[in-house]
């Protein structure tokens, strides 16, 4: 059973879909939760958000987020937007770390905030500042809150 577990968060890690489920978890149309014009606007809307500790964290990805950088995490629909790439930037290890999921460009414009996961290639999304569960829906959205997902989006299940 492990195995298999291990085999299924390899392939969502690669971004292969595999499941009809799959595909709709990663159709669901996301919300922009925060949008900021600059880094300095952003880490001071965010700066609530992280534990002190963490916030040096924040600050570097945002840097690498607003210098362009950041790293593919897949192309999702964005109300009212349409199909957008979404990166995403990590600074920090394991509990200390933060991570931004944002789409792709000018202004910023965040999806969900992380961190680290205890499972590999995995990260656990913010309470506040994920995705919100889809209304009267058993389904769960990519980067939803309160879940760990893969770079991806995707959620992981035992």
């Amino acid at each position: 059973m492990k195995e298999a577990a291990a085999k299924r968060l390899e392939n969502e890690g690669n971004g292969r879909v595999d499941t009809e489920a799959d595909k709709r978890v990663l159709s669901m149309p996301l919300e922009i939760k925060r949008e900021y014009r600059t880094h300095k606007e952003a880490l001071a809307g965010l700066e609530d958000a992280v534990p002190q500790g963490r916030r040096a964290n924040l600050s570097q990805a945002l840097n690498d987020a607003f210098s362009g950088g950041g790293k593919p995490s897949g192309q999702h629909t964005i109300t009212n937007v349409g199909k957008v790439n979404v990166r995403h930037a990590s600074a920090g290890n394991g509990q200390k770390s933060v991570t931004l999921f944002f789409v792709e460009g000018e202004p910023f414009r965040l999806l969900a905030l992380g961190e680290h996961s205890s499972r590999k290639d995995c990260y656990d999304i913010d309470d506040d500042l994920g995705q919100d569960r889809p209304a009267d829906s058993d389904e769960v959205r990519a980067f939803q809150r309160k879940k760990t997902v893969n770079v991806n989006g995707k959620w992981w299940q035992d």
